[in-house]
């Protein structure tokens, strides 16, 4: 067999192996993506959404310590997973619990990774996630004193 021809075979068996491998999440009718999952403590999917960079995460509820409403904004970012940025709250003690007091002051502009958020509460009647405008209330998913996590996963499919 001439070299040349050799040569062009294996260019072309190459360059369609990198076609297909760019291909193979359309395979499946899908595109491969990370995505938001909240899961209950059997690990059994409970919410599912794709994300992406840069995506805002915000968790209300009310504090069972402080009786307090809290609002928790986390960040998307595909390298650190979730990020918390940012909480509201009209109690001082739900500042010191999240250890954000300094000199009698909230402190802000923070940063905090938190990779997965566990929750777990006797009542989720007053917690509502929301993600890219979309909500939802936990009382409709979980019942009360069920743990709950919620996570980024790269290699989940969103029914």
């Amino acid at each position: 067999m001439n070299l040349n021809v050799l040569k062009r075979k294996t260019l072309c068996v190459l360059a369609v192996m990198v076609f297909l491998s760019i291909l193979s999440p359309f395979n499946r009718g899908l595109v491969s993506a990370e995505v938001l999952l909240l899961l209950d403590e059997t690990k059994e999917v409970l919410f599912c959404r794709p994300i992406k960079e840069g995506d805002i995460i915000i968790f209300d509820f009310v504090n069972s310590i402080y009786k307090a409403s809290v609002k928790e904004t986390m960040l998307f970012d595909s390298v650190e997973g979730l990020i918390l940025i940012d909480v509201e709250s009209p109690s001082y003690g739900v500042y010191e619990y999240y250890g954000l007091i300094t000199e009698g002051k909230n402190k802000g502009g923070f940063r905090r990774k938190i990779g997965s958020l566990r929750i777990r509460s006797n009542n989720y009647q007053h917690h509502r996630l929301s993600v890219n405008g979309m909500t939802i209330d936990l009382k409709d998913l979980a019942s009360g004193g069920m743990a709950l996590i919620l996570t980024i996963d790269k290699n989940h499919i969103c029914d």
